[in-house]
């Protein structure tokens, strides 16, 4: 007997992929696009807060997961609609649930504005140890100093050496900009700790496909489960401390912040160790866009390069952001929340989606 859709059964189908085992490549082929022609039968027409097409977001995650484990998650939870009565409503609450736990937190968490820090020394190299460990317990200050250790005070992208840079490292042709230290992978998404939440997180899936009303009580759990299924990542890698480690921050000028940090610029791995080409959406206007970056430490002791996979991973999430047209549509509701105090004159406020969503800007 085919089951009704509900949010408690898309849940339960995103959550039962971990005891899946391992496929080949051929028949995760054979999934897809078995996934892919469900998707364009069932949901061809199908829209999310009226703007974002469900085919174009399953496709998108599909086409941009970074591996084969990746497109096996999102076909395998797009194959589930053969258990139910109405599969395009199955199809819209998988979509719904992919929009919110894992798409909107995502974008919102790289949203977050970020003040200009004030000058300071560069730190000295016998600190260098001491400050990877304060980094780790949370401290911005000591993550931001092994940035600007590791990359001699420039931004990698436009080579421009920060405010606070000491002047002796700054070539008389060289320019000065304000810096930001920026996380590849956003700080505000880790809300637990290596050893308590961590552990539910990463071993609670069978307690919590059992138990759906926790489920939806723990809207971290489920985004941190879905960002590891589909970016193959063991989340161990950004359980405190590791989210505040040198792998997963740059320091970049701060007009590029924005830009990276809401996934409009992004690293396409190259053949070369930790060489980069940046890439941008078609409708951003920068000059850096097709740019090679090379990473390399600069500093005297071991500090670690950005993990190349997190690079990717923040990769595929710019490329799902824009072509599915989630990230133009959630940028949409930002600037209606802008705007909230007097709702637009001409009816355009989506207030379905205001209210979906929560605030955490």
């Amino acid at each position: 007997m085919k089951r009704t859709a509900s949010e408690e059964l898309v849940l339960a189908v995103l959550y039962d992929f971990k005891d899946q085992d391992p496929e080949d490549t051929a028949t995760i082929n054979s999934m897809v696009t078995e996934a892919k022609t469900a998707i364009d039968s069932h949901a061809k027409d199908a829209l999310l807060q009226k703007n974002i097409r469900v085919d174009a977001l399953f496709h998108s995650l599909i086409d941009f997961a970074i591996n084969d484990r990746g497109k096996h998650y999102v076909a395998y939870a797009i194959l589930a609609y053969k258990e139910v009565e109405d599969p395009c409503a199955f199809l819209v609450q998988l979509a719904e649930a992919w929009l919110a736990y894992l798409i909107y937190p995502v974008k919102a968490s790289g949203n977050i504005k970020k003040g200009i820090p004030s000058t300071r020394q560069t730190p000295h190299i016998q600190e260098t140890a001491q400050l990877i460990q304060s980094a780790e317990r949370g401290n911005q200050k000591a993550f931001r100093s092994l940035l600007r250790l590791r990359q001699g005070d420039r931004c990698p992208i436009t080579g421009a050496y920060g405010l606070d840079a000491l002047g002796d490292l700054v070539p008389q042709e060289g320019s000065q900009s304000a810096t930001i230290a920026c996380h590849i992978l956003p700080f505000s998404l880790n809300d637990f700790k290596e050893g308590s939440s961590k552990t539910f997180v990463t071993s609670g899936y069978s307690f919590l496909s059992h138990n759906i009303d926790l489920l939806l009580q723990n809207g971290a759990v489920v985004t941190w489960g879905m960002i590891g299924a589909w970016g193959s990542l063991d989340v161990e890698k950004l359980a405190e401390p590791k989210i505040n480690g040198p792998s997963n921050g740059l320091l970049l000028r701060a007009d590029i912040d924005p830009m990276f940090s809401n996934f409009k610029l992004w690293f396409e791995k190259t053949d070369e160790p930790d060489t980069y080409v940046l890439a941008k959406p078609e409708k951003l206007k920068t000059q850096y866009a097709g740019k090679v970056v090379t990473f390399v430490n600069e500093h005297s002791e071991r500090i670690d390069l950005p993990d190349p996979q997190l690079l990717e991973l923040h990769a595929a999430f710019s490329r799902v952001f824009h072509v599915s047209g989630a990230g133009e549509c959630i940028e949409a509701y930002w600037r209606d929340m802008d705007e909230i105090r007097v709702l637009a004159s001409n009816g355009s406020t989506n207030l379905d989606f205001l209210l979906m969503a929560p605030v955490t800007r």
